[in-house]
């Protein structure tokens, strides 16, 4: 700061007092001969012994409380300056409003050439500060440029250190997230090989029974047919399973819509009626939801045919005003619900509902058939 001109230079008078003399007496005359006291020595240590605090980083909010009551000032505002991001403040006393600009003098804060940081005080104090006073103010200055700079070094690592743990952790949630999508799909896959190929596997199975059935009894010509048509299921079975293990869909239901799908699928199995709506055959859903009900359809007529053998099938599908509903009854023995293993196909079939906002109810009951239906809102 520039000094102010209107003060005269004034000789140190210590040396004409007697050593002797009371303390009091000596700091009488220094502050009526130059406005200063001993305590400015004080004021100047207390603010240096900021720099060699053992903390992580100097107390700002104590520094600019040390400084403001060392000068005597109404407030004091230290700021940091940081490159790209803008400065950060500290004032004393904590909660003071901001003055206007008027009302504050500021004076730049350098280290090695460069502006750190800035100090400012009430214009006022600044004003009537004499000339220790002010050899006080621009020493304090000069001793803030390292704190300001270890300061601004801290507040650095420390913005470093937060960016690289939210780094860390971004990683961390896209590492979960990617597995828990590789869990997901390996499911998924799981699940279109149980609901699709085993239907195929079922019928096969079936076949070879027919086929035993016939040799058995020489009907040799029906066997050989029936050998034609094993054959057919076995292209068909091998075809479905590249196709799932690929991670591709039925072509049918990506090309055509659920309905052509699951006829194809289901019109050549013996003892099932498709009883759809003509809303529904005429429509395209969310490939999540025909996929879901594609399956579903294909795993419970698998389940009647294993458990059911020789019970009529019926597929319905229904377009109402709750959204897409389904249900897969059969004829057969039944069973109790709640004596299903928690591991069962039953519990698959109904995650993979679950999985587009839908529910699944089963009905059964010894002797009285099974009903396996489900609502997809849309």
């Amino acid at each position: 700061m520039e000094q102010d001109p209107g003060l005269a230079a004034v000789a140190y008078p210590s040396e004409s007092v007697s050593p002797t003399a009371p303390r009091q007496i000596r700091d009488l005359v220094d502050r009526l001969a130059t406005g200063a006291s001993r305590h400015q020595d004080a004021v100047l240590a207390r603010v240096v012994a900021f720099s060699r605090t053992g903390r992580e980083a100097p107390d700002l909010d104590e520094l600019a409380r040390a400084v403001g009551e060392g000068l005597g000032a109404r407030w004091c505002r230290l700021s940091v300056s940081r490159t790209g991001v803008g400065e950060r403040s500290y004032r004393w006393p904590a909660g003071a409003d901001q003055p206007e600009a008027a009302a504050e003098s500021v004076v730049a804060v350098r280290f090695r050439d460069e502006q750190v940081g800035a100090i400012g005080l009430d214009t006022a104090t600044v004003t009537r500060l004499r000339r220790p006073g002010r050899r006080l103010f621009e020493d304090i200055v000069a001793v803030l440029g390292p704190i300001l700079h270890s300061a601004r070094l801290s507040l650095e690592l420390h913005e470093q250190l937060h960016t690289a743990v939210g780094r860390a952790q971004d990683i961390a949630a896209s590492r979960r997230r990617a597995v828990a999508q590789m869990e997901a799909e390996r499911r998924a896959l799981e699940r279109d090989l149980h609901d699709g190929a085993q239907h195929h596997l079922v019928a096969m199975r079936m076949t070879v029974g027919l086929l035993e059935h016939e040799l058995s009894t020489g009907a040799t010509a029906s066997a050989l047919a029936r050998l034609e048509q094993l054959t057919t299921q076995l292209d068909l079975t091998e075809g479905l399973l590249v196709s799932i293990a690929g991670g591709i869909l039925p072509v049918a239901l990506v090309t055509a819509g659920l309905v052509p799908a699951l006829e194809s699928e289901l019109r050549a199995v013996p003892g099932l009626r498709l009883d759809i709506e003509p809303a529904v055959a005429g429509r395209r859903y969310p490939a999540p939801v025909e996929t879901a009900v594609y399956f579903t359809c294909l795993e419970a007529v698998s389940n009647a045919r294993k458990h059911a053998a020789g019970a009529s099938v019926v597929v319905a599908l229904r377009d109402t005003y709750r959204g897409l509903s389904f249900e897969v009854s059969d004829d057969g023995p039944g069973f109790v619900p709640t004596k299903a293993r928690p591991d069962s196909g039953l519990v698959h079939l109904a995650e993979r509902i679950a999985a587009v906002r839908g529910t699944l109810t089963i009905r059964s009951a010894p002797g009285r058939g099974t009903i396996i239906a489900g609502l997809i809102p849309l």
